[in-house]
């Protein structure tokens, strides 16, 4: 259910103006298998809970993740929590 989601999420047209500082992807589905640029993308998870770690050690939990291989993070967004721009712009 998720996975249907997170791809209209990423392949939905955008009108944002490119940011020279990031680089632009394209990233498609095609048949059974994820393109990020026209070639083979593996999508290798895991999962953070923000509400369960202190703001201070996020940076450090997704360098981890990271060293470990993965290449995406999927997190909860309970609804009882509340982000504010300052934590969430520090990441």
């Amino acid at each position: 259910m998720l996975l249907p989601i997170a791809l209209a999420l990423a392949m939905r047209p955008t009108t944002q103006t490119p940011n020279p500082k990031f680089p632009t992807h394209e990233f498609q589905l095609r048949g059974d298998d994820f393109l990020l640029d026209g070639k083979p993308f593996e999508i290798i998870s895991g999962e953070m809970h923000p509400a369960r770690i202190p703001v201070e050690y996020w940076r450090h939990r997704i360098q981890m993740a990271k060293a470990m291989g993965c290449n995406t993070i999927a997190a909860y967004a309970f609804g009882s929590m509340r982000f504010s721009g300052a934590e969430m712009g520090s990441m």
